[in-house]
């Protein structure tokens, strides 16, 4: 039979232990995100650009600010879970 007290203890391992969500942590995971998402899509275009037409300035330009936006979006993701 099971008593009283191991009912509690089962309800209490439900209860969520995470912190609480505030207005700035959710805009900075939504910025992180969206960085990172746009990040990578400006670098995969900068790299099929490269390997379809001629190599110039502006497609090594977007490659690099993708790979800088998808690296901040990532990092900003990651301290803002912690």
């Amino acid at each position: 039979m099971k008593s009283i007290h191991d009912n509690k203890t089962e309800h209490n391992m439900l209860i969520s232990r995470k912190k609480p969500q505030t207005t700035g942590v959710v805009a900075l995971t939504l910025f992180g995100f969206i960085s990172f998402l746009t990040g990578g899509l400006v670098a995969a275009t900068a790299v099929i650009d490269a390997l379809i037409h001629q190599v110039s300035v502006m497609t090594f330009a977007c490659l690099v600010v993708g790979i800088v936006g998808y690296k901040v979006g990532r990092y900003i993701m990651q301290r803002v879970s912690e």
